[in-house]
This record gives C-alpha cells, sequence and structure tokens, in this order.
C-alpha cells in the first residue's frame, strides 16, 4: 500500500519526475527554457525556496523547502502548466508525466549540500555537456555568478556553508565541492532511505519527522462536532459573523473574507461531504480555487490550533 505523500511547512525536499514511460520531456531547446520560466513563476508566486535543479532530457530534479504552501499545490500547478504547453507546442495529447511526482523530504544540515552536488553533476555524469558545466539547464553556475536576485536559485544558504562573510571564497569553495564528486556515480540514497522512502536522513530524524507528522493529523483530524446547520446560506452567514463581522457577499474582496470561504469550503468539505464543484458553485468561484481553499486552511490550522476552535464553535453553534 503506497504511503501518503509527506508534506510539512519549512521541510526541504527532493522532488523528481520522469516523462511517461520514459520519454522525453524536452525536446528542443525552448522547452527547456518554458520550463525554467515557469519553474520561477511558480516559485515566486507560491514563495518556496529552490537550492537546486537540472533538467535532462526524460526527467528533471529541484531541491526545494516549502514555506506556506505544500509541493502538491506548486508541483500540480507548474506541472499543468508545463504539460499544456508541451502537448500544443509538439501536437500530442495524453499524459506526459510517469504518475505522480517523487518526493523526499531530507535531513537539511546532513544532506543539503551533497544533494546539491548530485542534483547538479547529473549532466556530467549522464555525458550530455563536453567540458564540466556547460550544460545550461541547471542551478550549478547561478552559484558561482549572481543567485542574490531571489528570482532564480536561492544561493545563500549553501553558499553560507562554506564561507559567511567573504561570497567570492563561497562560490570558489562550492565549486572546488562539486568537482569533488565528479566521478561519484548514481546514488540511490538520494531517493529515500530503506528504512522510509518517504525520507533522506538518520532513523531519529525520521522519527522526530514522523511524529511532527502525527501530531499535524490529531490536530486536523479532531473528532466532528454535531451539525445544525439546514443549508450553505446559513452556514456561510454563520462563519461570516464570526470571521468578517456581518453577512458579506461570497465574492467580496479582503482578507477576512478569503477566511470566510476557506472555513466555509472546508466545514462543506470535510465535515458535509459536499463536492469541490458544488462549493465552487455557491461561492460562485473556479474549483481549483476551492482546491486552494481546502488546503491553504489545512496548513492554517496547524499554524494557528485556534482556528479549529473556531470552526468546532461554527458547527456547535456555540
Amino acid at each position: 500500500m503506497r504511503k501518503n505523500r509527506v508534506e510539512l511547512n519549512g521541510g526541504m525536499f527532493h522532488v523528481i519526475n520522469r516523462g511517461n514511460n520514459r520519454k522525453q520531456i524536452f525536446l528542443v531547446n525552448d522547452d527547456y527554457k518554458k520550463f525554467t520560466e515557469i519553474l520561477f513563476d511558480t516559485k515566486k508566486f507560491y514563495g518556496f525556496k529552490l537550492y537546486a535543479y537540472v533538467l535532462m532530457p526524460n526527467h528533471f530534479h529541484l531541491l526545494v523547502q516549502t514555506s506556506e504552501f505544500p509541493t502538491s499545490v506548486f508541483m500540480q500547478s507548474m506541472l499543468t502548466r508545463y504539460a499544456k504547453y508541451f502537448n500544443e507546442r509538439h501536437h500530442r495529447v495524453g499524459h506526459m508525466f510517469q504518475g505522480r511526482y517523487q518526493s523526499v523530504m531530507i535531513d537539511p544540515e546532513k544532506y543539503m549540500l551533497p544533494l546539491i552536488r548530485y542534483i547538479h553533476l547529473n549532466p556530467h555524469r549522464a555525458g550530455l555537456e563536453h567540458s564540466f558545466g556547460a550544460w545550461e539547464c541547471s542551478g550549478h553556475n547561478d552559484y558561482l555568478s549572481g543567485g542574490f536576485d531571489g528570482v532564480g536559485i536561492d544561493v545563500e544558504s549553501a553558499l553560507s556553508r562554506f564561507d559567511k562573510d567573504n561570497v567570492s571564497e563561497a562560490r570558489r569553495k562550492y565549486e572546488e565541492y562539486i568537482k569533488a564528486g565528479i566521478y561519484d556515480g548514481h546514488n540511490e540514497g538520494f531517493y529515500g532511505s530503506e528504512y522510509d522512502k518517504r525520507f533522506m536522513g538518520e532513523r531519529e530524524f525520521i522519527d522526530k519527522t514522523r511524529q511532527r507528522l502525527h501530531e499535524i493529523v490529531r490536530i486536523i483530524n479532531k473528532p466532528k462536532p454535531d451539525i445544525r446547520y439546514l443549508s450553505g446560506r446559513e452556514l456561510w452567514n454563520e462563519i461570516c459573523k464570526r470571521v468578517v463581522g456581518r453577512v458579506a457577499l461570497v465574492q467580496e474582496s479582503g482578507r477576512s473574507q478569503a477566511t470566510a470561504r476557506a472555513v466555509f469550503s472546508h466545514i462543506s468539505r470535510i465535515y458535509y461531504g459536499q463536492r469541490t464543484e458544488d462549493i465552487a458553485t455557491f461561492l460562485k468561484c473556479d474549483p481549483s480555487a476551492v482546491s486552494h481553499y481546502l488546503k491553504r486552511l489545512q496548513l492554517k490550522i496547524v499554524k494557528f490550533p485556534q482556528l479549529q476552535q473556531l470552526i468546532t464553535d461554527i458547527l456547535t453553534k456555540k
């Protein structure tokens, strides 16, 4: 039985995806450029950190650190955009990627630098570059020049491990470190621990992280209180009174109104079992917006446990 994907705010993940049946996902130079453009657009919009990436003809690797949004949210957005571009560009139909992407949560203290090296040396191991560092479809060269503008690779965290005070010296040591692994081969350990394939780290790190995940699930999945609402409109009005301070229209702008829509989506889906499409119809929005509300609110419940109490109070009319 496949285990649930690990999602943890602030976690660092090695993300890998391949073409369906290992077919190429980049056919021409414009494909590489488009994927990179989408990757950086997605990074800017969702606010995750990107420490390494490489695009290979039939797969890619990313090293990311999540912030507010889990990998499932921004990876779905990124892969959907690229698949749409690719299929239109090359007149193709059907699934582009081989199942769901793989994500491995890593211990950043022990494995951040080794994984950056492993990812950026992929083209060299595959014989895709005529000289070291010549493959342009990776984040390697950002570490040698640039990378502090927040647009592409986030180099500061890794470079500071080589030298906190002198950027030039840090870049030199980084390059030496990468070159030291130039004859290293494929390492299955970077794709998950034998103890639990969802993680890369020692057993102590894995056990502690799994305990944190267990606590998060416990908070989110509290027993369902009694439901006393007769209609979506009655539920919406009650949420607005508590969150906005007054009855509001479903499409009103504002932070508290957005929170009200998220709470409505959460209660309707989790406690009433309503379909995403029906919730979207009531809120007069796209179903993808409802999915966004649901995922974002789950993260907020973990960060602000009082939100769960608010939901319980709404459902019991306390």
